[in-house]
């Protein structure tokens, strides 16, 4: 794909194609959520909603202009609301997992360690884009850091605690489904 896009320039990922490329993942799990909702036969008005409403939202943010910095407050701001979210997810976590029936509890404690990977992903992810390796400012990754360590942050740090937690949520909602529906 890279060295398709380097041959026929920039101008591959611009226009519509580009667009259409790039929002090809959020446009698709927009879709898979409409297509489960109509599926399930439920009230399906805010399932229907809220995933339009957050791709029509993330393609916004997509029109935005750029920034000639690293802008550290969004970042600092950003991070801090993650760590309270994981802190939100755990807090339900230590209050509901008793009440939860043994096949539910290895559910919901794969589902943890599934955020847990998560958070990390986005800790690294501040490292691997901020210090140590610097990727959003070229001029300090060639003082301070390489290429080499962002590519070995970015496969060990970020990518794969990503997969190992998109996994472990998926398998924790099917082992908590199947002991819900047993019961």
């Amino acid at each position: 794909m890279v060295p398709g896009i380097a041959a026929a320039g920039t101008s591959a990922m611009s226009g519509f194609t580009g667009t259409l490329w790039g929002m090809a993942v959020p446009l698709g799990g927009v879709i898979a959520v409409l297509g489960a909702s109509a599926y399930s036969r439920e009230n399906r008005g805010r399932v229907i909603i809220t995933p339009i409403a957050l791709f029509v939202l993330l393609f916004l943010l997509g029109l935005l202009p750029s920034f000639n910095s690293v802008p550290s407050p969004i970042f600092g701001i950003g991070g801090g609301l993650v760590v309270l979210a994981f802190m939100g997810i755990v807090w339900n976590w230590i209050k509901t997992r008793s009440k939860l029936s043994r096949g539910e509890r290895i559910g919901a404690d794969l589902k943890i360690l599934g955020y847990l990977c998560f958070l990390f992903t986005a800790w690294f992810l501040c490292g691997l884009l901020g210090a140590p390796t610097f990727l959003l400012s070229p001029e300090l990754n060639s003082q301070y850091s390489s290429i080499e360590s962002a590519v070995k942050m970015a496969v060990y740090n970020v990518f794969i605690p990503f997969v190992v937690g998109w996994i472990l949520v998926s398998v924790g909602h099917l082992i908590s489904g199947k002991s819900t529906r047993a019961k």
